[in-house]
């Protein structure tokens, strides 16, 4: 419950006590191209399972920093996965050349948030992780 308030706070969209209650939230408009992401991230922690938070921030990180969609199948499926995980090892190269050059120029040594986040990403994904957070994205 707490999630989805912030969430509706950080869209700057007005939540009433008994709207929660109730379950009746406001709807998301389409704003940006984020704004079907933040509709599937409410739709999952409105589920208050044990998974929803992490399946949330597998859909926000899959969003900001996920392959395109061409490299994604149907993760219910036995195709060969070869694209995706040599997309997941090429991004891992890329930031580690990035994180290299820029710390040699960063005289403070720190990464920034979104920089400690994308490594996370890259660090803990998975190609099932990947699969499982379109297939959350993209559920009609």
């Amino acid at each position: 419950m707490g999630a989805i308030r912030i969430l509706y706070h950080l869209l700057h969209i007005r939540l009433m006590v008994r709207d929660l209650k109730a379950w009746k939230l406001p709807s998301i408009t389409q704003r940006s191209t984020f704004s079907q992401t933040f509709i599937r991230v409410v739709a999952v922690l409105s589920q208050e399972r044990a998974v929803s938070i992490t399946q949330a921030m597998g859909i926000l990180e899959y969003t900001l920093w996920g392959p395109e969609d061409r490299l994604m199948r149907d993760p219910r499926t036995q195709e060969d996965d070869t694209g995706l995980r040599l997309w997941l090892e090429m991004e891992r190269a890329r930031k580690v050349n990035f994180l290299a050059r820029s710390s040699v120029s960063d005289i403070h040594g720190t990464l920034g948030v979104y920089n400690e986040y994308h490594v996370n990403f890259l660090v803990r994904g998975t190609v099932k992780k990947i699969l499982l957070s379109h297939n959350l994205l993209n559920l009609s």
